[in-house]
């Protein structure tokens, strides 16, 4: 790859990398869609949208080889590529709805659906395309909701078909109108789902044609259904809403908070008949008002728009049946223009103190000219992080927040307010100054050796027995080294599997807490582990696994090297087990470091020798940047173009060899990593040996199942 296209790569693989490294080592979450029915993968099939390989059970999807997107930063043909296969997990997804395979269909649209999602969207930011990823975003949200109502409609139509058996009439009226609103609830995201389709398609270019007949038939299916028990237990409505509001006559009314909609109307049955002497609910706009019908159906009301969209030309207007009414809802709109009106928060209450974990109430008024402004969504932040929301009732604000870790203690900003700029009110704000306080954490840490490695377990919570806490990054240093980082779970616990120290009877394991943007104090735990002795403990398996000492010390985490820099802040110690980090990855073997080299590489025959050609070019590459990091400054924490420029300008006087070949290692482990489809047997077979000459081993013969694949 030539200069240009790595750097194009390089900034498309950026995220990815950090993420990978530091999340779950080198690992890649990937995979084929899971099992589809017969039917679902011959329609599928048919369209051309996926192939199966003779001889194989599952459905496979053929893209162009990805050494063509290696090759001169070919990005668009990877986004392509990408793009077609979310376009076929749609499509299939809403065929499997149609055939009523309903858990199938949300399969199609879970964790390999998001993962491909991820890829296309850090592609996309790349090629200029972002604005597509929220459409597939959208698409699938939407989806997911039509499918989840689908169930929920052929749930509650089962439910109906057994109280009409057992001549349960209340019960039937009852489902009857959980039918219909679902009915209804349908159709409109049938509608929204087709347009997020041929955006998808007119922008994209992917075919969701199939998707869309498909989604059409589910609803065409329960609209025929539902039409003979809305014909049973409702009466059809009729409204009619006329603007009172003064006029230009070549215009329509401009209304506003302060210059309210003033109307009239008549509610009737289908038939004509007033719906006489009721108090009924209208939704207009984003609102509700309630009024009460005379002996000939009319009604009067006014309303007070609030977040509404200032350029909207009309309002729409909904009569809302109660749930036990006999009656249908029906709706109509009036034409309007819209102007903004400025809002205030006054009399703003809020506590003095915080801490961690702590619901923040915020009280407060909100109103146009003294006028209290009633339903209009607020939201809370603290030092600028949004942490709870509420909403204005009658003018009252009443909203509420929980204190995140990651708002660093002391005196912080406590704001509520509505930001929109495009409504009928204008945004509005006010806040605050509260104290943040510091919690103090306790952190565990037991270690115990396994055939895997060392097993490093702990929890970290709230002082003096308090809750446990969540998604807080835990160091783990085992002899003074650093060798993995790790997140705490829902419950603030972890569990992490390390290579042990090689040759050694006993190993001191150290836990380290320490966030300085954060209003969690730091912690750390110590414990000591007898070994078995030996050859020490080894790698964790696989992909998706923390390998702990191998990534950690090969990619040097942007965690390890920010612990290493708050601790020495506080405390300038020399026995710092991340100065020991620093200290072991530039000594020689023969001075105590052990070496990961070697496992590494074992590790990458391994998976070359099971057939795992893309788990060999990781583990390959994890032992280059492990054996070559000895050879650079400051190169820990770089990503893996990064690393290979910054090894091509501090290195090139040693020769033109290592550098040609750490860039064709390089570029094999990125499609390893990052490419549709896999590494060939002899691709992977070509990094083990650059591997070995670049970390001055001598080559191996390849493996018998090596050389058979080959």
């Amino acid at each position: 790859m030539n200069d240009a296209g790595s750097d194009r790569s390089a900034a498309v693989a950026t995220a990815w990398l950090l993420c990978v490294l530091a999340v779950a080592g080198l690992a890649v979450a990937g995979g084929a869609v899971g099992d589809a029915s017969a039917q679902a993968d011959e329609a599928v099939n048919a369209t051309g949208v996926n192939e199966t390989a003779e001889g194989e059970d599952e459905p496979i999807v053929r893209h162009q080889n990805p050494d063509e997107y290696a090759e001169s930063g070919d990005l668009e043909g990877l986004e392509s590529a990408l793009a077609e296969r979310l376009a076929e997990r749609l499509a299939a997804g809403a065929l499997d709805a149609d055939d009523g395979e309903y858990e199938l269909a949300l399969e199609r649209l879970d964790e390999e659906f998001l993962a491909d999602l991820d890829r296309y969207a850090e592609i996309a930011a790349e090629t200029g395309n972002d604005e597509y990823v929220a459409a597939f975003e959208e698409a699938r949200a939407d989806q997911v909701h039509l499918v989840e109502t689908l169930q929920a409609y052929e749930e509650t139509s089962d439910a109906y078909e057994d109280a009409r058996e057992r001549g349960d009439d209340e019960r039937m009226d009852e489902l009857a109108r959980e039918l219909d609103e679902l009915a209804v609830e349908l159709e409109e995201t049938r509608e929204g789902l087709d347009e997020r389709y041929e955006g998808l398609e007119s922008g994209v270019g992917v075919d969701l044609s199939g998707a869309s007949e498909s989604v059409s038939s589910v609803n065409e299916r329960i609209s025929d259904d539902h039409e003979e028990i809305r014909a049973e237990h409702f009466v059809a409505t009729a409204l009619s809403v006329t603007v009172e509001n003064d006029a230009p006559a070549d215009g329509v009314a401009t209304v506003s908070f302060l210059e309210p909609l003033e109307a009239s109307g008549v509610l009737q049955t289908a038939d004509g008949t007033p719906v006489a002497n009721e108090e009924i609910e209208l939704a207009v706009g984003n609102g509700t008002v309630e009024t009460e019908t005379d002996a000939g159906g009319a009604f009067e009301f006014v309303y007070r728009p609030t977040t509404e969209n200032v350029s909207a030309t009309s309002l729409e207007v909904v009569f809302v049946p109660e749930r036990t009414s006999e009656y249908l809802e029906s709706r109509t709109s009036v034409e309007v223009g819209l102007e903004q009106a400025d809002a205030e928060v006054r009399s703003l209450e809020v506590p003095d103190v915080v801490a961690y974990d702590e619901t923040v109430a915020v009280r407060g008024d909100l109103v146009v000219e003294g006028i209290p402004v009633d339903g209009v969504p607020l939201a809370v932040s603290l030092d600028g992080q949004e942490i709870g929301a509420g909403e204005s009732e009658a003018g009252t604000i009443n909203a509420t927040g929980l204190v995140p870790a990651s708002v660093p203690h002391g005196e912080r900003d406590l704001r509520v307010g509505f930001d929109e700029s495009d409504r009928a009110l204008s945004p509005v704000s006010e806040s605050a100054s509260v104290t943040v306080l510091e919690t103090a954490t306790d952190l565990t840490v037991d270690a115990r050796e396994t055939d895997e490695g060392l097993r490093l377990s702990g929890r970290l919570t709230e002082a003096d027995g308090g809750a446990g806490i969540a998604n807080q990054t835990v160091g783990l240093v085992v002899d003074g080294a650093a060798v993995s980082s790790v997140t705490t779970d829902a419950s603030g616990r972890f569990d992490e599997t390390v290579a042990g120290p090689a040759d050694a009877s006993t190993a001191s394991v150290e836990a380290v807490f320490e966030e300085s943007r954060s209003n969690l104090a730091p912690a750390s735990a110590e414990a000591t582990v007898t070994l078995a002795g030996g050859e020490g403990a080894t790698l964790a398996d696989d992909r998706g696994t923390l390998v702990g000492a191998g990534v950690a010390l090969a990619a040097l985490t942007g965690v390890t090297v920010v612990l290493y820099r708050r601790r020495s802040q506080r405390a300038a110690d020399s026995s710092n087990p991340f100065e020991a980090v620093r200290t072991a990855t530039t000594a020689d073997e023969e001075d105590g470091r052990p070496s990961l080299t070697p496992a590494y590489l074992a590790r990458a025959s391994d998976h070359l020798a099971d057939g795992h050609p893309n788990a060999a070019a990781e583990s390959c590459y994890a032992a280059v940047r492990f054996e070559l990091s000895e050879r650079l400054e400051d190169a820990k924490a770089l990503t893996h173009w990064e690393f290979y420029e910054h090894y091509r300008r501090e290195r090139a006087s040693d020769g033109p060899d290592d550098v040609d070949r750490l860039r064709d290692v390089t570029q094999r482990y990125e499609r390893a990593v990052f490419a549709i489809e896999d590494l060939t047997q002899a691709e992977a077979t070509t990094v083990l040996e650059l591997t070995r000459e670049l970390c001055g081993l001598e080559r191996e013969e390849p493996t018998a199942q090596a050389s058979a694949d080959d």
